[in-house]
């Protein structure tokens, strides 16, 4: 008996299948595209209506074109079938993108004497979020595209759990699911604290190593390390049990969040193995040469939230 496992996405106004997975033999479809349909029916053609069934219960819960939903396929998921692979796409689009951007839904599958049949759907979350916050793009023209489906390329099979980029990015998607604003925000804080070996003056340094990732030039790079200044200010008074603001974590978290989403860009990007070596390498350079922590990189406009809005300064 061989099983198998489709994800639905959800909390998105983007088309996502114009991301390329190819590289791992994944696409990603539009549950109502004909594409989709025909997949579904090429797992089974004589038992295509009940293969269907779970996903016409989903499509019931569409409502309009702003409330897409998407499924995470394998091409060939008889053959050989990971769900962690799968998964994973969830995980760089969430980097990519700082957003809502949710798994609702996954379909199981299993085949037997070569009769392929869905067996049961299980929830993943029904956490409700703000069509504000929905995983959406603005004037992304082919070459953005392309330049982003280069980066997947690079960094889908970079991502790894066992070791300090993958603790920063565990700590980023808690940041979503934590019960609680301040939870959301101590977590974001915890996937800095990943980039430094070692508790020594650890505010200080993961403030440059931060600020130097993704910094683009000197004067840019004060603008960071002041802004995490504060934000460590904020931290420290949420960890001892100081009197804080709600309001002031609001007006810092989008800002944090990005930047952790671009830290983890930049992280697989010079894919450097342990945090002590980056360390070093950070050590022995200054205030806007991003460029030298590696070679051969280079840089990947994202999006507003994680390269426009970290060069803001905040009050």
């Amino acid at each position: 008996m061989k099983k198998f496992e489709i994800p639905i996405l959800r909390y998105t106004k983007f088309d996502l299948s114009l991301f390329d997975f190819s590289d791992d033999d994944i696409k990603i479809l539009d549950i109502q595209s004909d594409e989709f349909k025909e997949y579904i029916r090429n797992l089974n053609p004589g038992f295509e209506s009940g293969n269907n069934s779970f996903f016409n219960l989903i499509r019931e819960e569409i409502h309009s074109d702003r409330d897409k939903k998407f499924a995470i396929v394998k091409n060939n998921p008889l053959e050989s079938f990971d769900i962690q692979s799968i998964y994973k796409v969830y995980d760089i689009l969430l980097i990519l993108f700082p957003s809502a951007l949710q798994l609702q839904y996954s379909i199981h599958f299993q085949e037997e004497d070569g009769f392929v049949q869905r067996t049961i759907m299980t929830t993943l979350t029904d956490k409700y979020q703000d069509e504000d916050k929905y995983l959406d793009i603005d004037n992304l023209s082919l070459t953005k595209i392309r330049n982003l489906n280069k980066l997947i390329k690079i960094i889908y099979p970079r991502l790894k759990f066992d070791k300090y980029i993958g603790l920063c990015y565990d700590n980023y998607y808690n940041s979503y699911t934590a019960s609680h604003l301040h939870f959301s925000f101590i977590t974001l804080c915890m996937s800095l604290e990943n980039l430094v070996d070692g508790p020594q003056e650890l505010s200080y340094r993961l403030k440059r190593i931060t600020t130097i990732l993704t910094g683009d030039n000197i004067e840019n790079c004060k603008v960071i390390f002041k802004n995490l200044t504060k934000i460590y200010t904020l931290r420290s008074k949420i960890v001892h049990g100081d009197t804080f603001s709600t309001a002031d974590i609001y007006k810092r978290i989008d800002y944090l969040r990005g930047i952790v989403s671009r830290v983890i860009v930049e992280l697989l990007l010079h894919n450097i193995e342990k945090n002590s070596e980056l360390g070093e390498i950070i050590t022995a350079i200054g205030y806007g040469d991003r460029s030298k922590v590696s070679k051969n990189w280079e840089f990947y406009p994202l999006n507003n939230v994680n390269t426009s809005l970290i060069k803001v300064s905040f009050t």
